[in-house]
C-alpha cells in the first residue's frame, strides 16, 4: 500500500521546519506538531547565540553551514560578533591557542585589549584584561528563521498538521485519532524525543535565562561570554539577556517531560544564586535593568503540569508588558556535546540535541541522507555522518556523563583546542 507521505517530520521547531523546507521540493512532506506555528519548544525561547568555533570540529562545521543558511533569511542573522572575556592576563593568554584554532578552521579571531573589549561591548564589559573577538559570529532570531522555513516548506507543497503524536510504530506515526504512514519518519522533537525514540544518550536539562525591562535601543553589541564564570549575555534589541551555567545540572527525565506542554519549567531555588552571580558580572547600569525581575512560582525545575504552564504564561505576559523576568528554559545535552543526527533504524531518523547554532547545518546533513535513501541524492559527508551517528553510544546509560557537559560547555572548548578532527 502506498504510504500517505514520503516523509513525515515530527516536531516543527527550527530543526523540523528547516528540514521540511529542504525536502518539500523533492518529496511529499508532512510537518506535524502539537502547534506547528506556535513554537512552544526550545526554539520559541532560544537566546540565539551563534558562536561558530567549537573544540569539536564537527560542531564548527555545522555552525559555519548554519550561519551561511541564516544569512539568506531577512532578519534571521545579525553578524554582531562575539566576545569571550578574560579577567586575568593568564586567562587572556590561555585564549591564544583558541584564536589559532579558529583561524585554522577559516574563522576570523583576534585577541583584543581591555579598552577595545569595552568599546566593542560597553553595556556588558567594564573592567577586564581583554577578550577573544570573533567578528563573524552573531545572533540568530530563531522565530524569524523558523517562520521563513515553514513558509518555504508550505509553498513547495508540504502539509502542516497540528496533532499530538503518541508513538512511532514501524512506518507510521500514531496520533490520538488515527495513524499516518510515511516511507521515512524523522523525529525532531527536542526535549520530547524520549517519548518517541529510545535514545538514552540525549538528556533534557533545565537552564535559567533572564531578560531586562524594556529600554531604549542602542548600537549593536557583540554577544558576550564570560567563560571562567559560565555566564553569557546579549543585546536583544530593546532588552538585555543574561544566562548562566554556573549551577548544578538539573536533569529533566523523560517521564517528567510527559507533563510539559512547553519547553519551560518551574523556577528552581538553585537558579537564584546563579542569576545573581551572572548579573554581578555586568556593569551597574546594565544590571539595573533587571531590578524587580520576576519569576514564575518556585518548585521543582523539572516539574511539569500546571506549574510549567504557569511559567510559560508568566514569561509571555512579562514579554508583552516589557517587564524584567527570568525563566527556566529546557534543552538537551549529550555525553560528547554533539547532537544525534542520522538514521535510528530502517525508515526512521532523528535530529535531536540540536541547538540553533547548528540547526541548519544538521538538517542539511540529514536531508542529504534522506534524499539518498529515496534514490534522489548521493553519499555526502561520510565523516560528519559517523561523528553524529545517533547510535554511537549504544544502549549504555550515560546520563551522568551527559549532565557533566552542561557545566563544561566552554571549559571543554578551551581545554581541547586540538579538536577531534572531521
Amino acid at each position: 500500500m502506498t504510504p500517505d507521505y514520503d516523509i513525515a517530520i515530527v516536531g516543527a521547531g527550527i530543526v523540523g521546519s528547516s528540514l521540511a523546507a529542504r525536502l518539500a521540493p523533492h518529496a511529499r512532506v508532512l510537518l506535524v506538531d502539537r502547534d506547528v506555528r506556535g513554537l512552544r519548544g526550545s526554539t520559541g525561547h532560544a537566546p540565539g547565540f551563534v558562536g561558530q568555533l567549537n573544540s569539536r570540529a564537527p560542531l564548527t562545521e555545522l555552525a559555519k553551514r548554519s550561519v551561511e543558511a541564516y544569512r539568506q533569511i531577512a532578519g534571521g542573522f545579525n553578524p554582531v560578533g562575539g566576545l569571550e572575556v578574560a579577567y586575568t592576563i593568564e586567562e587572556l593568554e590561555g585564549m591564544e591557542p583558541r584564536a589559532v584554532l579558529a583561524r585554522s578552521r577559516g574563522l576570523r579571531a583576534e585577541i583584543v585589549g581591555a579598552e577595545q573589549a569595552h568599546t566593542l561591548a560597553p553595556a556588558f564589559v567594564e573592567n577586564s584584561a581583554g577578550a577573544l573577538y570573533f567578528p563573524d559570529d552573531g545572533t540568530a532570531n530563531a522565530r524569524v528563521i523558523t517562520a521563513a522555513y515553514q513558509n518555504t516548506a508550505i509553498s513547495c507543497g508540504a502539509r502542516f498538521l497540528d496533532a499530538n503524536v503518541l508513538a512511532v510504530e514501524g512506518n507510521a506515526i500514531v496520533l490520538s485519532n488515527g495513524t499516518i504512514s510515511a516511507t521515512i519518519i524523522v523525529v525532531c522533537t527536542g526535549v520530547w524525543s524520549g517519548q518517541l525514540l529510545s535514545l538514552p544518550a540525549v538528556v533534557s536539562v533545565a537552564h535559567p535565562y533572564a531578560y531586562s525591562a524594556t529600554r531604549a535601543t542602542r548600537p549593536n553589541s557583540p554577544f558576550v561570554r564570560f567563560p571562567s564564570a559560565h555566564v553569557y549575555a546579549r543585546d536583544h534589541g530593546s532588552v538585555d539577556g543574561v544566562g548562566s551555567y554556573d549551577h548544578d545540572p538539573v536533569h529533566v527525565s523523560t517521564r517528567a517531560m510527559d507533563r510539559h506542554h512547553t519547553a519551560t519549567g518551574a523556577w528552581d531555588d538553585v537558579f537564584d544564586d546563579a542569576i545573581t552571580r551572572a548579573l554581578a558580572m555586568l556593569p551597574t547600569h546594565t544590571a539595573a535593568g533587571f531590578i524587580g525581575m520576576t519569576t514564575a512560582d518556585k518548585g521543582d525545575a523539572a516539574e511539569g503540569g500546571e506549574k510549567a504552564d504557569a511559567a510559560f504564561a508568566a514569561m509571555v505576559k512579562s514579554r508583552e508588558e516589557g517587564t524584567a523576568y527570568a525563566f527556566n528554559g529546557l534543552f538537551q545535552v549529550t555525553p560528547d556535546g554533539m547532537p544525534l543526527v542520522g538514521r535510528v533504524r530502517e525508515g526512521v531518523y532523528a535530529a535531536v540535541g540540536v541547538w540553533v547554532t547548528h540547526a541548519a547545518g544538521a538538517t542539511g546533513l540529514i536531508a542529504d541522507m534522506i534524499l539518498q535513501d529515496l534514490g534522489k541524492g548521493e553519499m555526502k559527508d561520510a565523516e560528519l555522518r559517523e561523528a553524529l551517528d545517533p547510535l554511537r553510544f549504544g544502549d549504555r546509560e550515560v546520563v551522568d556523563t551527559a549532565l557533566r557537559t552542561y557545566n563544561d560547555i566552554w571549559a571543554k572548548e578551551h581545554a581541547q583546542v586540538q579538536g577531534d578532527g572531521l
